[in-house]
């Protein structure tokens, strides 16, 4: 999809994209989804590598 390729390459060089091309990638249909996560793991292993973060919620009456 050339949507995504352009998308990558703008948060490659750590650009947001417009709000036409966020609308865009909402509306993606659903036998597309992978190719979305795919372009947003490019993104994220730049600039994060394979780090991941783990966050989890604590019940508060506990």
């Amino acid at each position: 999809m050339d949507l995504l390729n352009t998308l990558v390459d703008k948060g490659l060089r750590r650009e947001l994209p417009s709000r036409e091309e966020a609308l865009a990638v909402l509306a993606t249909p659903d036998d597309e989804l992978l190719d979305v996560v795919a372009a947003a793991g490019k993104v994220r292993r730049q600039w994060f590598g394979r780090r991941v973060k783990l966050n989890y919620l604590v019940n508060l009456k506990s």
